[in-house]
């Protein structure tokens, strides 16, 4: 069964983020009872990848930030339902039925929530005074990535060589505690990261001025756990990631790691050199990431 996925308010989503699967994770419950919503109707309210932008739109139409949980279909026991009320499940068939998608009703799960199904965590923003989430929201773009890039100064990559498989003067087992990021990534309490619809503009954009500098691709499944989706909360910053993101999928935030990371994950390191008066990675960065 495909991915399912629940919406929840930043508050909603603090409350239980110590449950989730992650170096975050304090506690365990084995079944999660859901909001205080999904606990008066008696069933943890889920939606398909389709349904998502309608469920944001009429139940968080007024909220500017929200948290997307997907999760696993096929590790947890879903009941499809349909909406009690005949007009409103009338319409929501409707529109299944203009965009070609199948309708069999809205995924329920009742006993509580299995946290371990939880695969990723995004989290969509739109600006204040917008009343839908129609051009902002990532429908279709929860879909993981095989890849994500983290950009550093060859300074910067010296300082953690050793800990790198593969590298000249590796130690096997160096990586000891998870690599916390660059000065910027702790200041900022994650580690910044881009996909490779965003890796070409990050780097033009914040290694500009650099002639050479290394990249960290990880494959995306090896690191899952620790990873939330965010858009930046500045507005043209906001703006300017949208804009600037080539794909592959829609924009849906870049992936930033919480916790830290094991440098184990490597997969590969690239790196990139470029003349100093060129102020652009155009030519340089796709060819060497296959992007």
């Amino acid at each position: 069964m495909a991915s399912c996925y629940k919406i929840l308010t930043p508050a909603e989503f603090e409350a239980l983020r110590h449950l989730l699967p992650g170096p975050e994770q304090t506690a365990h419950e084995p079944r999660w009872p859901g909001t205080a919503f999904d606990q008066g109707d008696g069933f943890v309210h889920l939606s398909t990848a389709f349904q998502t932008l309608g469920t944001a739109n009429n139940f968080f139409g007024s909220a500017e930030h929200l948290v997307v949980l997907e999760v696993d279909g096929s590790r947890v026991e879903v009941r499809w339902e349909l909406i009690p009320d005949a007009a409103a499940d009338a319409r929501v068939r409707r529109t299944h039925v203009a965009a070609g998608v199948a309708y069999s009703g809205f995924p329920h799960v009742y006993g509580g929530l299995d946290l371990d199904a939880v695969v990723s965590v995004v989290h969509v923003r739109k600006p204040a005074g917008q009343a839908t989430w129609d051009s902002v929201w990532p429908i279709g773009v929860l879909v993981n990535p095989p890849f994500v890039y983290k950009m550093l100064s060859t300074a910067q990559f010296d300082e953690i060589r050793h800990r790198v498989p593969g590298e000249p003067g590796y130690v096997p087992g160096a990586s000891g505690e998870r690599w916390l990021g660059t000065p910027l990534d702790v200041k900022d309490g994650f580690i910044h990261q881009s996909d490779g619809g965003l890796v070409l503009a990050s780097a033009n954009r914040f290694f500009k001025h650099e002639t050479e500098i290394v990249v960290l691709v990880f494959e995306y499944s090896r690191i899952a756990d620790v990873v939330e989706w965010e858009s930046p909360e500045d507005r043209d910053k906001h703006v300017w990631a949208r804009e600037a993101h080539k794909g592959p999928g829609p924009y849906r935030g870049f992936p930033h790691v919480f916790g830290g990371l094991d440098l184990e994950c490597v997969a590969r390191v690239v790196r990139a050199s470029k003349p100093a008066e060129v102020k652009t990675w155009d030519d340089v960065l796709p060819a060497l990431l296959g992007i």
